[in-house]
């Protein structure tokens, strides 16, 4: 664990969704010093809202509502997906790459603090190493 935890807001916005479900999704990134909301999705959006407000390129946690997407109710079902986008580095900068390696560990250090936020992520947490393993998680759980 990397001894970072989320700040206020993402507290406040996550109660906020579980609560009165105002969200599809939440992104989260690893700040200077703490967990930070990133973007959030209103209750309108879809999948691909989300896939085009995440930042492809660095490594952010989701908290993605599945309710409603699969017809089956009203049923609210929060997951969490850790994305550490994969790159081979080759289009990198030495100080560009050292930046990466430390985003991905931090990030990966950090995922505890994060599924603290809620404990009912525990069989609902996923990783996705880019858009084509997000797709598939998407997929697999609409088909549940």
């Amino acid at each position: 664990m990397s001894g970072m935890k989320c700040d206020e807001n993402c507290k406040t916005e996550f109660s906020k969704m579980k609560i009165k479900s105002p969200y599809r999704y939440l992104i989260l990134k690893v700040g200077e010093t703490s967990v930070v909301l990133d973007k959030k999705g209103d209750s309108t959006k879809n999948f691909e809202d989300l896939k085009n407000d995440l930042n492809q390129n660095e490594p952010r946690y989701i908290i993605y509502d599945m309710k409603d997407t699969n017809n089956k109710g009203k049923n609210q079902k929060l997951i969490l997906i850790s994305y550490i986008p994969l790159t081979d580095g080759s289009s990198l900068t030495q100080e560009q790459r050292k930046k990466m390696l430390t985003m991905k560990t931090v990030h990966g250090a950090t995922l505890e603090t994060v599924k603290k936020l809620d404990g009912s992520f525990s069989g609902n947490d996923y990783r996705a190493d880019g858009m084509g393993e997000l797709d598939e998680i998407i997929k697999s759980l609409n088909s549940q």
